[in-house]
């Protein structure tokens, strides 16, 4: 009442009529898998729910760079990502310390613009940031975030522009000692 190998013709023998098999007897190349019947990999754009953080990239810029311009300028500062979809959001973070020399009362004014392959586009104005009125020396600690509309899935890039209140104020984007700014943005689901 028993059958050896001998007698079994390939594909002789179904699932339903195998108990177990042993690591041991997996040998040799294993056939093509699909994705979807594994479990515990990571998820795709199309599976993560709205708000979920897609992808983070940071710059840290650590050039002394000044101007008297009342003009808004390029800092030099950008960061670039290349959004996963079309309609994701970017959140736009930027934290440092720069400031001021000259008269009294000035201050530092930031920009953000944005470049990608439809063209240059200006996305917001930051505060006036300043430490002091009336010193003509004042270190200003910013703090600024933006929440931009990706225009497109082809890379980006933003950058920092500044600009004083006067052209006898030389304003710092970042001055020697006081921290390297660091500009993040994070590409949100939505």
């Amino acid at each position: 009442n028993s059958v050896d190998s001998a007698e079994l013709i390939d594909g002789a023998v179904d699932d339903s009529h195998i108990g177990a098999l042993a690591a041991s007897k997996l040998t040799g190349a294993l056939p093509a898998i699909s994705g979807a019947s594994l479990t515990g990999v990571a998820p795709t754009r199309a599976t993560m729910p709205a708000g979920s953080i897609l992808q983070v990239v940071t710059s840290e810029f650590s050039t002394d760079t000044s101007t008297t311009s009342t003009s808004s300028i390029s800092t030099g500062h950008t960061v670039s990502i290349t959004p996963t979809a079309s309609d994701s959001k970017m959140l736009i973070m930027l934290t440092g310390s720069g400031g001021h020399h000259g008269a009294s009362g000035g201050w530092l004014k930031l920009d953000m613009h944005r470049s990608s392959s439809g063209g240059s586009a200006y996305i917001g104005s930051g505060e006036k940031f300043r430490a002091s009125t009336t010193s003509a020396t004042s270190t200003a600690t910013y703090s600024w975030f933006v929440l931009d509309t990706v225009p497109s899935a082809d890379g980006i890039t933003y950058t920092i522009y500044y600009r004083t209140n006067h052209s006898s104020n030389t304003t710092y984007y970042r001055w020697s000692d006081k921290g390297n700014p660091l500009l993040t943005v994070m590409e949100i689901a939505v």
